[in-house]
């Protein structure tokens, strides 16, 4: 299944929390209803920030885990964002520490 972040934003910017937080949804919406393989793309889309990818892909990641995400959802069509690649890194950075830290926590 396609999840279009231009669709669901009407906008070449994914640049807000909420934003992100309605790109969420809808793949979330596309997982539950059985859907193993969720392409999201970029397509038209010309700017996009870490908030955004951290409401959208950092929650996936937090309410569905690593091998969910990593296994049924894959960008796609995002090579016209200046630095897309850092900026969607930085996120699983920061969702590997936070879970690194949850870790340590729980078993202290």
């Amino acid at each position: 299944m396609k999840v279009s972040v231009y669709d669901i934003l009407k906008s070449q910017n994914a640049v807000f929390h909420d934003d992100g937080l309605r790109v969420f949804d809808a793949i979330k919406r596309a997982m539950e209803n059985g859907n193993n393989e969720i392409e999201v793309s970029f397509e038209n889309v010309r700017v996009c920030t870490t908030q955004f990818l951290n409401a959208s892909f950092g929650k996936l990641l937090l309410e569905l885990g690593e091998d969910a995400v990593k296994n049924k959802v894959h960008s796609e069509s995002y090579g016209s964002i200046n630095s897309f690649t850092e900026k969607f890194n930085l996120v699983w950075e920061n969702y590997q520490e936070k879970n690194k830290l949850f870790i340590e926590e729980a078993y202290a």
